[in-house]
């Protein structure tokens, strides 16, 4: 018997062993399926510090279009946080409660040296590499951005995420290169850095500094000790002297260790830097203040953010459809030629154009409609040119 048995033990694994080496049935290996990507990664040779750094890219998801232009958020610690805030954004921007954002994530090579400031003050503990954060700030402005810039549709809208040393390099960046960034998370920042210099330094850069617009939002998790004095300080400091526009939150989240408050806080900061960013009913907007109250809207965003901001197409477009099929047909049709003039390079907005004049009986302003949406489709290989071309086509037998 047992002979018997270790027979058909060596019989079964010389089959496991043969099926392993036969090709997968073609059924199981389609469930393989396509990646999901969502992102990309380049290398810029940096000058400055001298070495390539590597950079992971997220482009969000309207980015085919080529008639918009992205804020963008410079994430440090970038592949350790890249996929949560890639995340984050998506949701946010789809709920209407941000704008969609670029991401540009840079890796670390060197972390304690890119994002420290030298130590001058406390001696008692050592970090050999530390103090470089003045020359990553310079590779940063002076090299990073004006790439991206160059190589991408960005507006002039810069965010910074940073967390632990990132946070406290955050400050460094604010304090020293105000320009650069309008607007910072700093989440849980090691603001005990040489016994709280940076802090120091950021107090006087306050009290100097009257005109100053932007957002600084800082979180700190169920740290207490050196972290949580030197994020008291620098409370302390705002609350004393920040500019009249330069807006700082900050947001205590006991329940979150060091390691776990980078989320919330991302997903918190944004949700608040861009809390008046969510449009009231648009609708009921336009029916008692007409088409012009939406323009008034955009244009406090675009004072209160710092970089020109217009009603999303898709915002637009739906709205505008939502009169025209209750037959309120001139409101439909200002809201799209308001998409036409905000995005002249989209066919679809000269085609809802076209739809409107078409169901208002225009025929030959419809076909002048869709001609140019076909035009335009055709420049920029639109998916739908085959209902572009339909449309136009449709209206020029009704014009013969």
């Amino acid at each position: 018997m047992k002979r018997l048995f270790q027979t058909v033990a060596k019989t079964m694994l010389m089959l496991l062993v043969i099926m392993s080496l036969l090709p997968l049935p073609t059924s199981y290996a389609q469930q393989a399926g396509e990646p999901i990507i969502i992102g990309e990664k380049i290398k810029i040779h940096s000058k400055i510090l001298n070495e390539d750094r590597e950079i992971w890219i997220y482009r969000p998801d309207g980015y085919k279009e080529p008639h918009i232009k992205y804020p963008v958020l410079y994430l440090l610690d970038g592949d350790g946080h890249f996929h949560h805030t890639t995340g984050i954004i998506r949701f946010l921007a789809r709920q209407n409660r941000m704008p969609e954002m670029m991401v540009v994530a840079i890796l670390n090579t060197q972390r304690t040296r890119d994002l420290t400031p030298a130590i001058q003050l406390d001696t008692t503990r050592a970090f050999p590499t530390s103090g470089g954060a003045p020359n990553f700030l310079r590779f940063l402005a002076d090299e990073l951005v004006p790439q991206i810039d160059q190589s991408y549709p960005t507006s002039n809208y810069r965010m910074l995420v940073g967390h632990s040393f990132g946070g406290l390099f955050a400050l460094h960046a604010l304090v020293n290169r105000p320009e650069v960034f309008n607007s910072y998370i700093a989440i849980s920042p090691s603001l005990w850095w040489d016994a709280q210099k940076p802090v120091v330094e950021a107090e006087h850069f306050l009290k100097n500094t009257k005109e100053l617009k932007g957002d600084f939002y800082m979180t700190l998790g169920n740290e207490g000790g050196r972290m949580l004095g030197g994020v008291w300080k620098l409370t302390a400091a705002l609350e004393e002297s920040a500019p009249k526009d330069f807006h700082w939150y900050f947001n205590r989240m006991p329940k979150e260790t060091h390691g776990s408050v980078p989320h919330r806080s991302t997903y918190d900061g944004l949700e608040t830097i861009f809390l008046d960013w969510q449009a009231p009913n648009l609708y009921e907007m336009v029916v008692k203040n007409g088409i012009e109250a939406i323009n008034e809207h955009y244009k406090k965003l675009s004072k209160r953010y710092g970089y020109q901001i217009v009603a999303s197409e898709g915002t637009i477009n739906v709205l505008g459809y939502n009169f025209l099929n209750r037959d309120k047909y001139d409101i439909a049709l200002a809201l799209f030629k308001m998409n036409t003039e905000n995005y002249p390079k989209s066919a679809n907005t000269f085609d809802s154009m076209g739809d409107a004049y078409d169901r208002m009986g225009n025929d030959k302003l419809a076909y002048e409609s869709y001609k140019r949406a076909y035009d335009i489709g055709k420049q920029n290989a639109d998916p739908q040119l085959n209902t572009y071309q339909n449309n136009m086509q449709r209206l020029e037998k009704k014009l013969k």
